[in-house]
């Protein structure tokens, strides 16, 4: 046996068990042994503990990894040299506190939960919200937690994307009718559109006090379930704690849209128009991304995306039994997006059931945090307003470029020589260009950052450094404010980040040291500069933000970055003899370190918004093309044009993309993308497979019209 699930709930209404089905079903399709214990329905979870340790005896061998939910420390009876895999569905003993907060948590349950995740092989969460969301309330994790998708479960009989009459439901509620799901922003939610039809399948028996205007339809098997997806137009998730939501998951392998809170796992999954995000306790904005997903819901396949979601889970739980390193994941929080625990403290006075009084409320946060309390209160901005001479003085909300900045000591020389970044020339007085300090990254604690300098207008660059070597970024940046032609690189426009973390601490440990504000501030920058930076801060920092463009700098060979660490990646290595290596989609090698501040402002320019440019064409025959004369540059950045062969049948986009490359007969691609993907476009031209280019682009948002 190569993989074992266990299964404390074995109910059909339950997410871990739903979650248990599909992986058992995805990892088959893998080739993989794979068994499933599950509670059986006349046993207790105490039972079950006890029954278990035989079970993985009988069915386990010396490699076989057995994972198990963190919730009930359903594993506490089992050897320690068993390959435990503790994967984070969410805490049941958390999961209760929320919806009633006046009763104290049950610490002992949250400690059991707690030691089974210190004394596991393996620890991964669904999401980085599920990862944070832990983090915040419950307790540590280790530093080597990863973080790859659930599975898209596959529920019979396969979805048809067609039109059907029998499509008699707009919005339909899938789960367990209570508060932490959300019962009562559904019912608020169908007030509010008393027009649109409602239906709720959450089991054999109508619920009692359910108003008659919202239909109840039957969901106690996997069959019935489908069928009520089949028959609603879009699926409501209005639970404000979920790790990811198993019934998203359902509902996109049905190919139907989701509605929900953006601060869920689910919204690093996908966004429009599979998800559309709610900003949470916002009632009138989830009505109109509810309308707005009624109004633009089309009958399209959503296989794409399940089946990427698919082989992202395949392909990390086959690194993880054979031991090897789980790649970075490509899971992207929404820009907006808060985290768990804002979302509890701004809670809004609603008229729903469990919500507790304002002056309650108030009293909690005062005993809870004392400062925040002071810091959110109207008392203190009334005084602060009162205040003499508060007008005139600088405030702790200040903007960096606000104050006065640093001016040079000399006028700079003329033609200067470039000094190595390491080492300046001993003989020539330094001239110290610092750039604007933003903040540190230090080996514990919150990351904390101020606003970047944002100058006059136009982009905003961070420039990261080790702590201990400051010279580096002084020596670069000020040759970068040599280039009278880029003004984006002039001293007062670059925001510089000094680093000191452990080279041992993981990315998902980062991950959960930078808070929602100071994410938001990392977001507000538009190229992020690293000089010998970590590979795991490059990848925390890249899920800070999806628009973030990184440039990592390696004048050593230690700790060399990967393709999916960063975009750009420049390496100084003198006995290089290729200027750049094509498993990066922009890396660039230079002879020196003298080369380093050129380098990086034409990777900085080539990134960079463009204006409109012209096609060229780097695979096929240059003959005339009246597709060309038709081809929108405001929507398509390539031109493709394939033989007349039917498309290929494939799996997944990989095999897609495989199968389709032989079949380019011409490739054209604007001249800002030739310039950005420079390293897979030049083998191209040289007689070589487009396909690593056409991943890339698709990868990236790149779209290619086809002729």
């Amino acid at each position: 046996m190569d993989y074992l699930l266990v299964d404390p709930f074995g109910q059909v209404t339950s997410g871990v068990t739903s979650y248990s089905l599909a992986a058992c079903d995805s990892l088959r399709r893998l080739g993989l042994k794979v068994a499933m214990i599950t509670r059986r329905p006349d046993e207790s979870i105490e039972d079950m503990r006890r029954r278990l340790p035989g079970e993985v005896a009988r069915l386990a061998g010396p490699r076989t990894l057995v994972e198990a939910p963190e919730t009930l420390a359903i594993t506490r009876d089992l050897p320690s040299d068993t390959r435990l895999h503790i994967r984070l569905h969410g805490s049941r003993h958390f999961g209760a506190w929320l919806q009633d907060r006046h009763r104290p948590r049950d610490e002992a349950g949250i400690a059991a939960e707690q030691r089974e995740i210190g004394r596991a092989h393996h620890v991964s969460a669904p999401s980085l919200a599920a990862l944070r969301s832990h983090a915040a309330h419950l307790g540590p994790l280790p530093p080597a937690t990863t973080i790859h998708p659930h599975p898209c479960p596959r529920l019979d009989p396969p979805a048809d994307i067609g039109v059907h009459s029998d499509v008699d439901v707009d919005v339909l509620f899938l789960g367990r009718w209570q508060d932490l799901k959300g019962r009562s922003f559904l019912l608020e939610l169908q007030h509010r559109l008393a027009h649109r039809r409602f239906a709720i399948a959450c089991g054999e028996e109508r619920p009692a006090g359910l108003p008659a205007s919202i239909r109840h339809l039957a969901a106690s098997t996997p069959t019935e379930r489908a069928a009520a997806l089949d028959r609603c137009r879009l699926v409501v998730l209005p639970s404000l704690f979920e790790t990811v939501s198993m019934v998203a998951l359902e509902a996109w392998s049905r190919s139907r849209p989701v509605v929900a809170w953006n601060h869920l796992g689910i919204a690093e999954y996908a966004g429009t128009p599979f998800l559309h995000g709610a900003r949470p306790w916002r009632m009138d904005d989830l009505a109109c991304r509810t309308e707005e997903a009624l109004e633009s819901s089309l009958c399209c396949d959503f296989s794409f995306l399940t089946r990427s979601l698919d082989w992202d889970f395949q392909q990390s739980t086959r690194a993880l039994i054979d031991g090897q390193p789980v790649s970075s994941t490509r899971l992207r929080p929404p820009a907006d997006c808060a985290d768990l625990a804002q979302v509890l403290d701004t809670m809004p006075a609603l008229p729903h059931p469990d919500t507790m009084h304002l002056f309650q409320r108030r009293m909690r946060k005062l005993l809870r945090d004392p400062a925040a309390y002071w810091r959110d209160s109207a008392l203190r901005r009334q005084l602060a307003r009162l205040r003499p001479g508060a007008a005139s003085a600088p405030t702790a909300r200040a903007s960096i470029e606000q104050r006065p900045q640093p001016q040079p000591a000399a006028p700079e020389p003329p033609r200067e020589p470039v000094a190595a970044l390491a080492q300046p020339a001993p003989d020539t007085p330094a001239m110290r260009r610092p750039g604007v300090a933003i903040g540190h990254i230090g080996p514990s604690g919150l990351v904390k950052l101020r606003t970047p300098a944002k100058g006059v207008e136009g982009w905003r660059i961070a420039l990261l450094h080790a702590h201990d070597r400051p010279e580096q970024a002084d020596t670069l940046i000020e040759h970068l404010s040599g280039f009278e032609d880029f003004a984006p690189t002039r001293a007062d426009r670059i925001s510089v980040i000094s680093f000191e973390i452990d080279p041992r601490e993981s990315s998902a440990s980062l991950i959960n040291r930078i808070d929602q504000k100071n994410k938001e501030l990392i977001g507000q920058i538009d190229h992020l500069v690293m000089l010998d930076a970590p590979a795991a801060l490059a990848r925390a920092l890249r899920c800070c933000s999806p628009r973030l463009r990184t440039l990592m700098i390696s004048t050593h060979g230690d700790d060399l970055p990967g393709p999916d660490d960063a975009d750009m990646h420049v390496r100084i290595d003198a006995a290089a003899e290729n200027g750049e290596s094509a498993s990066w989609r922009r890396e660039v090698t230079i002879a020196s370190v003298e080369r380093l501040p050129l380098t990086v402002m034409r990777l900085l320019r080539e990134t960079g918004p463009k204006s409109l440019d012209m096609l060229l064409q780097i695979l096929g025959e240059p003959v005339f093309d009246a597709a060309l004369h038709d081809f929108d540059t405001r929507r398509f950045q390539g031109l493709v044009r394939l033989d007349g062969a039917p498309p290929p049948q494939a799996e997944t986009m990989h095999e897609f993309i495989a199968a389709l490359s032989p079949r380019i007969r011409s490739l054209y691609v604007s001249e800002s993308v030739y310039m950005r993907y420079r390293s897979l476009c030049a083998p191209i031209e040289a007689g070589g497979n487009p396909a690593a280019l056409i991943e890339a682009c698709l990868h990236d948002g790149v779209l290619f019209d086809v002729a």
